[in-house]
């Protein structure tokens, strides 16, 4: 009998503890692009839409230090008023400037929002770019966003890529 009790108490802890979070992620495959230069052809972009944090990974064709790299990701959220841009250069002189911003002008344009734990890390050994978005800094109460990555395009008429848009639920 009081091993059925301590059973029984067991499985009612168990069944009332908070469930573990989870990341939803997905992996959107660009594949090459003819005539992009390869250190703005997006091979494939991972996201991993994490509880606290949104975490984009995008690998390209031949990232290499010595040139010049640009990529963006637009994240839509389901709900809130703005939408934003990740946004990450690498100069040739291995200089960066990543920032994130309310979008502006669609997928292009944005004003730089302070956001304390955006953070991206430049692997052109690997051909990666990640970056690590925390939710505080977007729309907080947003249980899906939408995502499109963007490379390239020095100018409006230069050669670019870009993904179609994938939509994920919130960790």
């Amino acid at each position: 009998m009081r091993t059925t009790a301590v059973v029984l108490l067991t499985l009612l802890t168990l069944a009332l503890l908070p469930g573990v979070a989870h990341a939803e992620s997905k992996v959107l495959r660009d594949g090459p692009t003819a005539g992009t230069p390869p250190e703005a052809d997006i091979l494939w972009v991972r996201i991993a839409d994490r509880p606290r944090t949104i975490r984009l990974e995008l690998t390209f064709r031949d990232l290499r230090a010595g040139r010049r790299a640009q990529t963006r990701v637009a994240i839509l959220p389901s709900r809130g008023r703005s939408d934003f841009l990740a946004t990450a250069l690498r100069r040739a002189n291995g200089s960066e400037r990543n920032r994130l911003m309310v979008a502006t002008d669609q997928e292009f344009g944005g004003s730089p929002i302070p956001c304390r734990g955006f953070r991206t890390t430049w692997q052109p050994g690997q051909d990666r770019v990640v970056m690590v978005v925390p939710h505080r800094c977007l729309a907080p109460r947003a249980q899906r966003h939408r995502f499109k990555a963007i490379a390239g395009f020095w100018t409006f008429t230069g050669p670019g890529d870009s993904t179609r848009f994938i939509g994920l639920d919130r960790g």
